[in-house]
């Protein structure tokens, strides 16, 4: 084995050639793309909508979901604008006479302003319906910023019209790659990574593209758990620098290894207490002391350490109620309080239900908060909010529940699955350093392993340096893939986030 230092764009990666067998197979040790890359991927979200009108004619105007990614890369700033293109725009809709409509092409945004924030918007797509493609640019007649930065929300109009079509588009976006999340109760897959019928109880981690990213057996199995037991049910989720997953189970249990664990105690993947829930309140100085386990409703640890966490149950403290559904930080600083959470929602609760709780939560570095409510209530602006619905504290729906778990085309009839917990993979943000690869270990199949400080990655291949780099893994909370059997010559990469 020799190594060799690598230069480019400022950026020192060693590059490591190993010769295992015949073919050669190249591993490139790489930053992490989402530092190194300018492009940021956007996902469309819930609102984002295809709209097929016709003014003349007077026929009933026809919305359609629309869902979708694009990749949005800065151009050119100054102390007025920004210029962002619009590249690998792929959007699809609701079925539409018996098919999909898709659009596909670029666009170009400005945003900014000397005295108001505006946006400015065009898109030159090829919508393909019904068997034809047509060429349509969009532009937007409202500039207002409606949300903050980096969600992009606009409404666009086509400048073609004929006599029969006009068609609009309604886009609201994020930097967003990927979406896991932990349901209430289990479900039978009907379509999907899994196998059809094979029940899935509550407590996997899931992907919105309709994949298990972790099967909650393997992600408790370390426990010391005796005698073993089924499935258990989380109560809160996220992924620690490395690669590990993190939780709270919903019922206290005992460990052979590690003791009483009640509900409230944050555990990781490899077996360990990470922090328990008395830990994370005494900033707070509740009373009593000790106080009885609140347990851990939603939890998000920061890129400084801080545990965000919401509790199962009121606390009081000196000077004071923390409520159930209260957004604290383990460093004694409240958040957000729950009140405030949803008050752009003006919702209306059940009596005695103001407090209903947060079940799963994501603070964006722009300070927006994600979340998932413990019991449904009917909001004035956007009807009803159920228990497994993503909602932004700004007032909006992210996602419906049952969209989340339309991937697997759930058998059961249930109008909402719950939501236990919630990790987003987004190029928003600080970046972390770019994972090493160590050494491959060559058996029946090639395994990839490396280190880095990344939450989650993501394997690359190349069968040439020069040619674009593909997925040949999907997002993993893990550090280690199989590439397949030896002799696959190329270029591998790992990105991390």
């Amino acid at each position: 084995m020799a190594t060799s230092p690598f230069q480019r764009a400022g950026v020192r990666s060693p590059l490591v050639w190993f010769k295992c067998w015949i073919p050669l197979l190249v591993i490139l040790v790489w930053p992490s793309m989402a530092q190194a890359g300018t492009a940021v991927r956007h996902r469309l979200l819930e609102g984002s909508l295809f709209i097929d009108d016709c003014p003349p004619c007077g026929r009933p105007t026809i919305p359609l979901r629309l869902r979708g990614t694009f990749d949005l890369e800065r151009i050119e700033e100054n102390p007025l604008f920004a210029r962002y293109a619009l590249q690998n725009i792929d959007w699809t809709t609701a079925d539409y006479g018996g098919g999909i409509v898709r659009i596909t092409g670029t666009g170009l945004l400005k945003i900014g302003g000397e005295v108001a924030l505006t946006q400015e918007l065009r898109l030159d797509v090829t919508v393909a319906m019904v068997g034809t493609n047509i060429a349509r640019h969009f532009t937007n007649e409202l500039v207002g910023v409606t949300r903050p930065w980096p969600n992009l929300a606009v409404d666009l109009i086509a400048e073609e019209q004929t006599f029969t079509q006009l068609f609009h588009l309604s886009i609201r976006s994020i930097p967003l790659r990927e979406l896991w999340f932990v349901t209430a109760n289990g479900f039978t897959p009907g379509i999907g990574g899994l196998p059809i019928g094979n029940y899935r109880p509550a407590g996997d981690v899931l992907s919105l593209d309709g994949r298990v990213v972790v099967e909650n057996e393997r992600m408790t199995s370390r426990l010391g758990l005796m005698p073993v037991v089924p499935p258990l049910a989380v109560d809160a989720f996220d992924v620690l620098s490395g690669g590990i997953p993190v939780f709270s189970l919903r019922d206290p249990v005992f460990s052979e290894t590690l003791g009483d664990l009640p509900s409230g105690t944050l555990l990781t993947a490899e077996g360990k207490v990470y922090r328990r829930a008395g830990e994370l309140l005494e900033p707070f100085h509740p009373v009593p002391v000790p106080v009885t386990d609140p347990g851990v409703d939603a939890v998000q640890v920061m890129d400084d350490g801080e545990v965000i966490f919401s509790t199962n149950i009121s606390v009081p403290v000196e000077g004071g109620v923390l409520d159930h559904g209260d957004v604290l930080g383990s460093q004694g600083r409240v958040v957000r309080r729950f009140k405030d959470l949803v008050a752009a929602f003006e919702p209306q609760f059940v009596p005695g239900a103001a407090d209903a709780g947060v079940d799963a939560l994501h603070v964006w570095p722009h300070g927006e908060i994600w979340f998932s409510v413990a019991q449904e209530f009917n909001s004035a602006t956007v009807g009803s909010v159920r228990q497994g619905d993503i909602v932004s504290d700004g007032g909006w729906v992210v996602y419906r529940n049952l969209e989340l778990l339309e991937g697997f085309q759930p058998l059961e009839d249930l109008a909402d699955f719950g939501l236990t917990g919630l990790f987003l993979v987004t190029d928003a943000g600080t970046h972390p350093e770019g994972a090493v690869l160590t050494p491959p270990q060559v058996e029946e199949d090639v395994l990839l392993e490396w280190k880095g400080p990344g939450r989650v990655f993501q394997v690359e291949f190349s069968p040439a340096w020069e040619l674009p780099f593909q997925p040949n893994s999907p997002v993993l909370p893990d550090r280690v893939w199989s590439v397949g059997k030896p002799g696959n010559e190329g270029w591998y990469r790992v990105r991390s986030w």
